[in-house]
């Protein structure tokens, strides 16, 4: 994975290879992704392994954070644990990131595992704060 650093005032980004060091989530597509640059973390919810049209496939309905994804922090993916009801699996929803209010909406998508598409609307509160600030 590589991330793109932005550079300081009057110098051009450049491309940083990650190497997180802990597991992380399972290889997917069609995520809902969002990145915080205030904590430098990227959360990655949903997604599908693939060969739906075969019916081979897992739909993901995990989430996960990928902190340390700053100029010189060491990554690691850690899960995140969310209390209560959450969404059913699925891959290629809507998903917009609030960076003012820390939240996370994720509506629609796609589940080939259900009788029909998902046509709710989640929101992940405080989607960034299962960490503390990466520094």
């Amino acid at each position: 994975m590589h991330v793109l650093v932005p550079g300081r005032p009057g110098a051009a980004p450049s491309w940083r290879r990650l190497e997180p060091t802990a597991e992380g989530p399972a290889a997917r597509f069609g995520a809902a992704v969002a990145y915080d640059p205030a904590s430098q973390r990227l959360l990655v919810y949903g997604g599908s392994s693939g060969s739906e049209a075969e019916g081979l496939n897992y739909v993901f309905s995990d989430a996960w954070i990928l902190a340390g994804t700053g100029e010189t922090d060491e990554p690691a993916w850690v899960p995140v644990a969310g209390g209560g009801t959450s969404p059913s699996g699925r891959f290629s929803p809507v998903a917009a990131f609030s960076e003012s209010a820390r939240r996370l909406v994720v509506a629609g998508g796609a589940n080939n595992k259900l009788a029909r598409p998902p046509a709710d609307l989640w929101l992940l509160a405080d989607a960034f704060g299962q960490l503390p600030l990466v520094s």
